[in-house]
């Protein structure tokens, strides 16, 4: 629940920086009856209908397509972790947390032990055994920024950041050591 909650609330962000306002919310309260525990039948019904919708939005497409694109190759180089590391632009990774969505929410009811090699965490695996997310997932995140917002305009570099979705929370204690902030 909580992978999915997580990818929902970043396609609600992306969505909301692109002026999407009714998906943005539609995904929030995704995001809320996710962690409610709410029942899968009729979050699986919801979720699908969302991410279909998003994933098929013509629209959406043609304002982030060709935006952001980041190599996977440069992606592992930089240590990007989560479903940026499989680059892309930036519709390729709303895309990509459409079906990560489905996926989740396809196992709610499941009551099998998790398989932690099948569901990763939604910012991907930790290293040096750190939190989920931390250390060169984020890093790597910010590290591969100037690259991909040089001569980006305003507007689509709100996208391109909104569809890394760095968590900055997860940063200060490794980007600010040693620096007088």
């Amino acid at each position: 629940r909580r992978r999915a909650a997580a990818h929902l609330d970043s396609l609600a962000r992306l969505l909301g920086v692109a002026g999407w306002e009714a998906a943005a919310t539609a995904g929030r309260r995704l995001r809320d009856d996710v962690l409610a525990g709410t029942p899968g039948g009729g979050v699986r019904r919801d979720a699908r209908r969302f991410t279909r919708r998003v994933g098929r939005s013509r629209v959406l497409a043609w304002l982030t397509s060709g935006l952001g694109v980041l190599d996977a190759a440069d992606a592992a180089a930089a240590g990007v972790a989560g479903p940026a590391a499989a680059g892309g632009d930036v519709t390729v990774r709303y895309r990509r947390w459409c079906a990560e969505v489905d996926d989740a929410v396809a196992v709610l009811d499941d009551t099998s032990p998790l398989r932690p090699a099948e569901f990763g965490p939604p910012r991907g695996w930790a290293a040096a055994g750190g939190p989920p997310g931390t250390d060169e997932g984020q890093t790597g995140l910010v590290a591969v920024l100037p690259r991909l917002l040089a001569g980006t305009e305003f507007a689509g570099a709100r996208l391109v950041i909104a569809s890394l979705d760095p968590d900055l929370d997860q940063l200060p204690a490794r980007a600010g050591a040693g620096h007088g902030h």
